[in-house]
């Protein structure tokens, strides 16, 4: 976490500084970043950057739980009790966070450094950071929802562990197949990864609902 004295600075320098962060960190990662260019393009001093972040790994971890949540905010969980189901919420989402990364290609570019190099200790780290915001938001969305239609013994927030499983299952080969950065073949890789979702989706939805569910 950042110092005191960072989140004493106005909240547009903050901005500066973090935006220049998450551009030195997606386009160069972890160990290619370089802090004297943070510095540079921010317009502080090395020494006032690291007495708001203890050393750069911590402004890493900083950086990408911003990012985490930058993704997590834009889909307000409340917003489930919109659709017909929850399903078809998590259809939707999918598509939405297309539209989303192109218009964040730095946060959607660092998330897939991380995600790509899973073995790197620092990207470990981060991964757990993944880890605990999907929890929480699939959580509180499972908060919305009644459980009402679905099998005796059944809830949403064992829905949502079956499908975090299933993701977590398939995560090599879908960070495979999704390019590194916001290119020409970024929509034709994305849509080919939410095929694969909607069809895992769909052997969910027939198994949790009780049986007089059409």
């Amino acid at each position: 976490m950042p110092s005191r004295q960072f989140f004493n600075l106005p909240a547009e320098k903050q901005e500066d500084i973090l935006r220049a962060c998450l551009r030195e960190f997606a386009l160069n990662g972890y160990d290619g970043a370089s802090t004297n260019r943070i510095v540079e393009d921010s317009g502080i001093s090395k020494g006032v950057l690291f007495k708001y972040f203890e050393d750069k790994e911590s402004l890493f971890l900083y950086v990408v739980d911003r990012a985490l949540h930058t993704y997590a905010d834009a889909f307000p969980t409340r917003d489930v009790l919109s659709y017909d189901s929850p399903f078809a919420w998590i259809k939707d989402v999918t598509l939405r966070k297309l539209r989303f990364s192109k218009e964040h290609p730095l946060t959607y570019q660092l998330l897939m450094r991380i995600a790509k190099e899973p073995a790197h200790p620092v990207y470990a780290k981060a991964m757990g950071s993944v880890a605990r915001v999907s929890e929480q938001y699939l959580s509180e969305v499972a908060s919305w929802l009644p459980n009402d239609g679905l099998r005796d013994g059944v809830t949403w927030h064992h829905v949502f562990t079956l499908v975090k499983g299933i993701t977590l299952g398939m995560m090599d080969q879908y960070v495979a197949r999704l390019p590194e950065v916001v290119d020409e073949d970024f929509e034709s890789a994305f849509e080919q990864v939410h095929a694969d979702l909607d069809l895992y989706l769909d052997i969910i939805r027939r198994g949790v609902y009780k049986e007089e569910r059409p």
